[in-house]
């Protein structure tokens, strides 16, 4: 635990430097003189997970988001935005065998999905959304962090496990509301209920409206700026879940601080820490801690090298299950992940990634997974 929290003082001790945010962030707002924003990407990613096994694992995903605003329609301060997500591919972390994933883009059943679809009205110093929500858009999120591929520099393992189908994350929505206040020159407060059932309207069962499941309530306030970004969030479930490795059910909730820093023109870190009561997910909380340096050492101006190590610790639900099993139980998944990407012709990307987990699985034995990734994406 003393490596995230040395990352977070020298994160706050360090004077910042002006810089410009790093890709790839949340859907971005449509310009006031442009009515209507289109976008398009798509990725390709070809890896192969270690630990004996040699296939080559092809993954894609199409991208196609539209952002409307409304004041050539009479209405002052309105936005529409759609998501369309289009996944397929096969599963490398069946080879990896890890409890967090390894791939930012791997799904457990191929298809095209409506993701997300909200309108927002900006209220001057805040805002209020309303819709098909992914809650990884603006909480537990760090910029710095979102070139990597693992999925728990996208939002730590304690929060992502938890509920009836996880929260409203990739691949995943759920309906929500959400509230957004600004407060002095880069104080921010931000807040949302978001229905438990998740899905999307594509998907079998679509997206839930009654509310059966209960909701999530997660909030998060702090400063957030060109100067770096410092948040303390918190999230809890008001219906509760079957616990992990044990009879009966709990309510689960949990907490979470990150912090990002830019020092220099090129250089930006994260240090991220979450926690949970770990009675109805595998992790009782974790870490994750990097940088992110753009452009990149001898790289062209828009290319980006990424550092990350994370660390998820097991509940005790998860570890008693492995006992069960007859296997050696380690105290927690980590790993390492190393990636460059390098862009040509402004719309096309080309990014190796390589990631190591140890104890895979959260088996002491286990053989450490080595996976190596070639992401490949186009951009519109």
């Amino acid at each position: 635990m003393r490596l995230p929290c040395l990352l977070l003082a020298a994160a706050l001790a360090v004077p910042a430097a002006a810089t410009e945010t790093m890709p790839p962030a949340p859907p971005p707002k449509a310009k006031s003189e442009k009515a209507l924003t289109l976008g398009a990407s798509y990725t390709i990613d070809l890896a192969v997970a270690g630990r004996g096994s040699n296939r080559l694992h092809r993954l894609d995903r199409l991208d196609l988001t539209g952002a409307l605003a409304s004041e050539r329609f009479g209405w002052s301060g309105g936005r529409l935005f759609v998501r369309l997500l289009g996944n397929s591919g096969t599963r490398p972390n069946e080879d990896a065998g890890t409890l967090q994933g390894v791939d930012n883009i791997e799904v457990d059943k191929d298809g095209l999905r409506l993701f997300e679809a909200w309108v927002e009205q900006d209220l001057g110093r805040g805002s209020v959304r309303l819709g098909a929500y992914d809650v990884n858009s603006e909480f537990y999120f760090t910029d710095s962090s979102a070139l990597l591929l693992g999925p728990s520099f996208g939002i730590g393992g304690e929060l992502s496990g938890t509920g009836p189908r996880g929260p409203a994350i990739f691949p995943y929505s759920a309906l929500a509301l959400r509230g957004e206040a600004k407060v002095g020159r880069s104080g921010l407060v931000r807040a949302a209920v978001v229905n438990a059932d998740a899905g999307t309207l594509t998907d079998r069962g679509g997206l839930g409206l009654g509310f059966r499941e209960g909701v999530l309530g997660i909030a998060e306030a702090g400063s957030e700026g060109p100067g770096g970004k410092l948040m303390v969030g918190g999230w809890a479930w008001s219906h509760r879940h079957d616990r992990l490795g044990k009879e009966g059910q709990a309510r689960s909730l949990g907490a979470y601080v990150l912090a990002e820093r830019p020092f220099g023109e090129r250089l930006t870190g994260f240090a991220r820490l979450g926690i949970s009561d770990g009675r109805t997910s595998s992790f009782r909380g974790g870490w994750q801690a990097g940088f992110t340096v753009a452009p990149a050492p001898l790289g062209g101006k828009d290319s980006a090298l990424a550092l990350g190590l994370h660390q998820a610790f097991l509940s005790r639900g998860e570890r008693s299950a492995v006992a069960d099993d007859g296997l050696r139980r380690a105290h927690s998944e980590h790993g390492a992940e190393l990636t460059y990407r390098e862009r040509f012709f402004d719309f096309v990307a080309v990014q190796p990634s390589v990631q190591l987990i140890r104890h895979p699985g959260g088996l002491a034995e286990a053989r450490p997974a080595l996976v190596g990734t070639l992401r490949l994406g186009w951009e519109y």
